[in-house]
Order: C-alpha cells, then sequence, then structure tokens
C-alpha cells in the first residue's frame, strides 16, 4: 500500500513540476516578445535611431561603413538641417542628429554619409507594414511540398523554413511585400528575423512547449478564437520556434494548421 503511495505522489509531483516548466517558458516566451517589440525604429513618432531623409524617403544608420573603394565624381548633396534627437526629420536633407554631412546615393539603394573620415551607410526604412499596431494581414502560398525547405538564411545561422507553403506575404490595406523582402530591408538592424517572426506569433494561440531549452509551437486562430480576435491570415498555419539551447539551434518553420516538430527539426 505504501508503494503505491509513494508512486501516486511521485506522479503528482512530477505533473505539477511540468505544469510549472510550462507556465514559466510560455512567460519568458511571451516576456521575449515583448522585449523585442520595444527595438522598432519608428513608435508614436519617435526614434532611437539616427535618421535622414533624401527625396522623400528616409534613410537610417546602419552603423556599417561602406565598402565602396576609389569613390569618384562629385557629392549627391549636404545634410542642411537638422532636427532634435528622436525626432523623425520631415524635410529632405534633414537628419535628426547635428551636423551638415556630404552624402552620396549608391547604386545599392543607400545613402553613404561621409562623417568624419568614413562613410557610412544609411539603409532606406521600409514603413510600408505597420507591424507595430498590428496592421497586417499573412498570405501563405500553399504547394504539396512535405519538406521543409529553406527559405530565408539570417545571422547567427539562424534559417526560416517553410513546408506546404512556396511563399509568405504581408500585406496592409495599401501595401503587399514578401516576409523576406522585408528582413532584407535590415529593417530592426539585429535580430531581424526574430523580430519579424515575433510579432506574427504575437497574434497566434501559443500551444505547446517541448523541453529543449524551450522551442515553442504556435498556431494560428482557431474558428472559436475568431469571434475574440481577428483572423490575421488567408489560412490557418503553425509556426515552431526552435530554441534547442544544447544544439545551438534558433531556426522558424513555418507549416500548415496541425503541423508538429519533426526529426531533424530543429537540431533533434
Amino acid at each position: 500500500m505504501k508503494n503505491y503511495k509513494a508512486i501516486i505522489l511521485t506522479i503528482i509531483f512530477f505533473l505539477t513540476l511540468t505544469a510549472i516548466i510550462s507556465v514559466g517558458i510560455k512567460y519568458k516566451s511571451r516576456e521575449h516578445i515583448n522585449s523585442l517589440s520595444k527595438n522598432n525604429i519608428i513608435k508614436n513618432n519617435k526614434t532611437n535611431k539616427r535618421l535622414i531623409r533624401i527625396n522623400d524617403k528616409l534613410y537610417y544608420d546602419s552603423k556599417e561603413e561602406s565598402k565602396v573603394k576609389g569613390r569618384y565624381g562629385v557629392m549627391s548633396g549636404r545634410i542642411t538641417s537638422n532636427v532634435d534627437e528622436g525626432t523623425i526629420p520631415t524635410e529632405n536633407e534633414q537628419s535628426n542628429f547635428e551636423g551638415e554631412y556630404v552624402y552620396q546615393l549608391s547604386q545599392f539603394g543607400t545613402i553613404d554619409v561621409r562623417i568624419g573620415d568614413k562613410f557610412i551607410v544609411f539603409k532606406a526604412l521600409n514603413q510600408s507594414i505597420d507591424f507595430l499596431d498590428y496592421n497586417f494581414k499573412i498570405e501563405l502560398v500553399e504547394n504539396e511540398n512535405k519538406e521543409a525547405i529553406p527559405y530565408y538564411k539570417g545571422g547567427n545561422n539562424q534559417t526560416i523554413y517553410l513546408v506546404n507553403f512556396d511563399e509568405v506575404y504581408l500585406s496592409d490595406s495599401q501595401n503587399k511585400i514578401s516576409l523576406k523582402t522585408y528582413i532584407e530591408q535590415d529593417h530592426i538592424e539585429e535580430n531581424g528575423i526574430d523580430i519579424a517572426m515575433v510579432y506574427i506569433m504575437s497574434l497566434m494561440d501559443y500551444d505547446t512547449a517541448l523541453y529543449d531549452g524551450g522551442t515553442s509551437i504556435y498556431r494560428s486562430t482557431t474558428l472559436t478564437d475568431k469571434l475574440l480576435k481577428p483572423n490575421i491570415s488567408n489560412t490557418e498555419f503553425t509556426i515552431i520556434n526552435c530554441n534547442n539551447i544544447s544544439k545551438d539551434n534558433y531556426d522558424y518553420y513555418i507549416g500548415p494548421k496541425n503541423f508538429d516538430l519533426q526529426k531533424g527539426y530543429c537540431g533533434h
């Protein structure tokens, strides 16, 4: 009899421990979403980045030095006015940092600004999709492929894979761009993949977590939840957010409605 009681108590202990760990991982995942969301370049008409406006378009300081060698020709123009730090420039050839620096338009669609003895690359700020206010929809182009196909490979050996989908588009009332294009704009600088994916997952339902360090599975809104939350996509889908600490794997997998972790995913 005592053995039965011991077994029951052991089972209860492990069930309780499992529940606590699950809640903890879920909380950390949501905390991660909230922390990353603070890294937006523009929020409430304020910014934490150095910006310039050229030809009615905003560019931000990528902190990268231009690789153009043997620069020839005249400069394209000069920054002629400055607004306060943290403010968004509203006039052409205006910056939100001090100095009347010369600049040159590059063939890559960027602006090379001469600051000191270096040319710093300012990249175009893509404001076409408003993640901050969740004013976007997700359109997935389906296919019959059951294999995980690499969609986008970013820094830190981090990759987004697609299963049963050819493409992922983000759209609002006026614009439509691919998820890949959004990330390639380097919109959020480092963590570009994480920021884009985290915003999408923040509108999805947290499903479960694995005990490899926190790999999580998110699913798009169900029919029941659509009464309370908007339907963010043209078809239901799943995201596996890898967080396999022991294998140093932080990939993302985007798959269909009932998609689950498979052998080989997330370093398993």
